[in-house]
């Protein structure tokens, strides 16, 4: 079972929202008080029916103040004794399934006739029950091969209690039958401690079965299931297991470092415990639900709603928690809440849905931005709409002064006043180019972030253009970061305190580039920007030649490069020794190529298109594996 759309009426702050949802993923986000999580409360609700069929498995229902608050008399003084608040006549949630069933659950003000006048017909639980129905029967009567859905919810309080291991002492007599998988399947403080006797109680199965079969290598396979999950989806933890003497639930850890060591349940951070909870629980959902498809259980259909679905994890984990959880759980409906630009970096915009106010009422709307594969900076700004700047004195300045230039008086006392203040506003431009830049100068490639004092801002269009209503001088997307050519004597030259021959070399004027001043002036060519995959040779020559870029400088800087490389390919295949394959041989190319055109996170290699046409095929093999954000 997967939902295909949601109506919702007068639920809490919502009045009417219809929303259709992905079979396989759909991400709410948007600011605090808009809906993101009422409307997982609501979808929870609707699915409680499900719940409730269920053989001795308690559901979940409208809570007293689900029905929607509304002003009677808007514009009646607070202080004024006259009423100001009624009830909705009803609340209603209208759940659709891919299978087509549709039901609702709805909830009147009370019984009187008003009431039921205003509340409009009802679809009510009969096609639902019908289908339900069906599937109680085949398990009870024993039919193993018929599939039972799960169902889930993790609120943002999922952190499982150290307590819990201190209380892992099997009940015998506990029954985990199949539809024992869904109690508490949707309450809004997940109780951990059934999957954690669960697991105990299969342990001791396991360890019946190893003994039985004298096979030490055994696994049971729902318990392979579950650990297989664990594996994949929090890095480092392994062989998840519990012990009696003292009762603890233990994992075997790995950090990046390779150091191991084994932690229990409450040595564990709080990102880890709370995923660890939310991927034990589900998983041991599946396989009690579905014991039958045995380690293929975390296979299983369900629908899973995780507010917060960052929670308590570290930006580099937020940015593939989704990814992971749709590999781990391949056939699961995922809804899910979040705040984290960082995770909607790993999710297309036909996943995603923004929650927002419009004259009072919350409404949904798809994304038209592209998130994915975007630098987190960019989805804080296009999509959910937050300055990258933080409201802060020192942008407030920055901002009078921008106003102050567009108004002409740039050179007025106010605005040197304010220049003196922001004298580090300069440093933190260029640091932002340079990180848009992948940390390369944009003319000649050499690496702007090893050498302090040897970064410009330049501009595509002459600054001084005044014929339209852009200030080109500030205009963000006329701005880049360059080196400043070989011009820096006294930092780079020789005796001085940065000596670097690739950043300052004698002839002076020969070897200057792309610091020189360039002036206003137009070259001979046609201008205009190519594509990554473009190449027009005409361009690429009247290019070397206006900004020196063959200078012995930058030649002798770009030599070293390529002997690096060189070196480092011949000492490899000496390593593969005299029997390498061809496809080794492209394999290991790939390899460097990939070394030495990202050589750090979120930065390219020194002369990267040197690099690229030295490894070509291999290169361009790397490449396409990159959003060209990444390397553009």
């Amino acid at each position: 079972m997967k939902l295909n759309h949601i109506t919702i009426e007068n639920f809490r702050a919502i009045e009417k929202l219809e929303l259709p949802l992905d079979p396989q993923l759909t991400v709410l986000y948007g600011k605090n008080a808009e809906g993101k999580t009422t409307l997982l409360d609501a979808i929870a609700v609707g699915l409680g029916a499900v719940l409730k069929r269920l053989p001795n498995v308690t559901g979940k229902d409208f809570s007293l103040n689900d029905l929607r608050q509304q002003l009677t008399r808007p514009n009646t003084p607070v202080g004024n004794n006259l009423p100001q608040m009624s009830q909705a006549p009803y609340v209603r949630v209208t759940l659709e399934s891919t299978d087509g069933v549709i039901w609702d659950r709805t909830k009147k003000r009370d019984q009187t006739e008003q009431t039921k006048k205003e509340t409009p017909p009802e679809k009510k639980l009969g096609n639902l029950y019908a289908f339900l129905d069906q599937i109680i029967s085949q398990v009870q009567n024993g039919n193993s091969e018929t599939k039972l859905p799960v169902i889930a919810y993790y609120s943002n309080d999922r952190i499982v209690s150290a307590k819990v291991q201190q209380q892992l002492h099997t009940n015998p007599h506990k029954d985990f039958n199949r539809f024992g998988a869904l109690e508490g399947a949707l309450e809004i403080i997940p109780n951990f401690r059934t999957v954690f006797e669960w697991f105990t109680a299969q342990e001791n199965e396991e360890l019946r079965e190893i003994k039985k079969r004298q096979d030490w290598n055994y696994q049971l396979p729902v318990l392979a299931a579950v650990r297989q999950s664990i594996r994949q989806i929090l890095p480092g933890c392994s062989n998840p297991r519990t012990e009696s003497k003292p009762s603890q639930f233990l994992v075997d850890f790995e950090d990046e470092q390779g150091k191991k060591e084994i932690l229990s349940l409450e040595q564990l951070s709080d990102g880890y415990r709370a995923t660890l909870a939310l991927v034990m629980d589900l998983a041991r959902r599946m396989a009690q639900a579905n014991p039958h498809l045995a380690e293929q259980a975390i296979e299983s259909q369900a629908i899973v709603l995780i507010d917060e679905v960052e929670l308590h994890l570290h930006p580099m984990w937020q940015q593939h928690i989704l990814v992971d959880l749709m590999a781990t759980f391949p056939n699961a409906q995922l809804i899910v809440t979040t705040h984290s630009p960082q995770v909607l970096t790993t999710v297309k915009p036909q996943h995603l849905i923004k929650l927002q106010r419009d004259n009072g009422k919350i409404i949904a709307k798809p994304t038209d931005s592209y998130s994915y594969g975007a630098k987190s900076s960019k989805v804080l700004t296009r999509i959910m709409g937050v300055d990258e700047r933080p409201p802060n004195e020192f942008t407030q300045l920055l901002n009078k002064y921008y106003d102050l230039i567009e108004n002409n008086l740039g050179e007025s006392e106010a605005a040197l006043k304010l220049r003196h203040k922001n004298r580090k506003a300069d440093k933190e431009l260029i640091d932002t180019l340079i990180e848009v830049q992948h940390g390369l100068c944009a003319y000649c490639e050499i690496v702007l972030t090893q050498t302090p004092y040897d970064s410009q801002v330049e501009h595509f269009h002459p600054k001084c253009d005044t014929s339209s209503q852009i200030n080109w001088t500030f205009e963000i997307t006329n701005l880049f970061a360059a080196c400043k050519g070989g011009t820096s004597k006294i930092i780079f030259g020789k005796g001085s305190k940065f000596y670097a021959p690739k950043r300052f070399l004698e002839p002076e004027t020969e070897n200057h580039s792309c610091g020189d001043p360039k002036g206003n002036k137009v070259p001979g060519v046609d201008i205009d920007i190519l594509k990554p995959s473009e190449f027009d040779p005409v361009k690429a020559e009247k290019t070397i030649k206006e900004l020196n870029l063959n200078c012995a400088r930058l030649k002798d800087a770009r030599l070293e490069v390529i002997e690096k490389i060189k070196n480092t390919f011949e000492n490899e295949m000496i390593e593969l020794g005299e029997t390498t394959s061809d496809e080794e041989i492209m394999a290991l190319q790939v390899r460097l190529a990939e070394q030495f055109l990202f050589e750090k996170e979120n930065k390219l290699g020194e002369f990267f298109t040197t690099i690229r046409s030295y490894f070509g095929t291999a290169a361009e093999i790397v490449l396409a594996k990159f959003p060209e954000e990444r390397w553009i």
